[in-house]
C-alpha cells in the first residue's frame, strides 16, 4: 500500500494506515522497530526453530522440565528490589481490554491500578493492535502530568514488571 508516511529503508506497511495510527507509527517509532528487527531477526528465527523442536518433543510425550543451564539460578539465594510505593496497594485493580471507552472508564473508576490487556482480551489483528495503542494514548493524554511524574518515579527504582496473579 502507498502511504504518505515517510518509511525507513526496507520498511513496508501493507495495511490500512489512518491519521490516528500515524500518531503511533511515527517515523522515529518505525525506525526503532526496523533497527530492532535488523539486529535481532537472526536470533528470533533461531528461537522460533528451537521452539518448534521443543514442541515436537512435547508432542511425542516428553514432559516439561527446568532447563539444565538455569539450575545455578534456582539453587542460589537471590532477591528482587522492593516494589515502588505506587504499586504496593493493589486491593482495587482492574484488568481489561484497551478499547477506548473501557480504558477511559477504567481510569475514571477509582481503581488503584489499571492493567491494559493487550493479549487475552484482544484479537491480534492490525487494526486491533495499532488501534489499541492509539486508544490508550488518547485515553491517557489528560493524565500526562501525573503519568510523567509516575514514570520519573519508576525510573528511580529501575524497571518494573507487573505479572498477573491467579485467584
Amino acid at each position: 500500500m502507498n502511504h504518505s508516511l515517510p518509511l525507513p529503508i526496507g520498511v513496508e506497511i501493507r495495511a490500512e494506515m489512518t491519521p490516528e495510527f500515524a500518531t503511533i507509527l511515527t517515523p522515529q517509532a518505525l525506525g526503532f522497530i526496523a533497527k530492532l528487527a535488523r539486529k535481532f531477526e537472526g536470533r528470533r528465527r533461531e528461537l522460533m526453530a528451537t521452539r518448534a523442536r521443543r514442541q515436537a518433543e512435547l508432542d511425542t510425550g516428553k514432559l516439561p522440565d527446568f532447563l539444565q543451564e538455569t539450575k545455578h539460578i534456582r539453587e542460589t539465594e537471590w532477591t528482587v528490589a522492593p516494589a515502588p510505593r505506587d504499586l504496593l496497594d493493589r486491593r482495587v485493580e482492574i484488568t481489561g481490554p484497551t478499547d477506548r471507552k473501557l480504558v477511559i472508564n477504567a481510569l475514571n473508576s477509582g481503581a488503584n491500578v489499571f492493567m491494559a490487556d493487550f493479549e487475552d482480551s484482544n484479537t491480534p489483528t492490525w487494526l486491533a493492535q495499532v488501534g489499541l495503542l492509539a486508544s490508550s494514548k488518547s485515553a491517557m493524554k489528560p493524565l500526562a502530568p501525573e503519568l510523567s511524574a509516575l514514570i520519573t518515579s519508576l525510573r528511580s527504582v529501575g524497571p518494573v514488571i507487573s505479572t498477573r496473579r491467579s485467584s
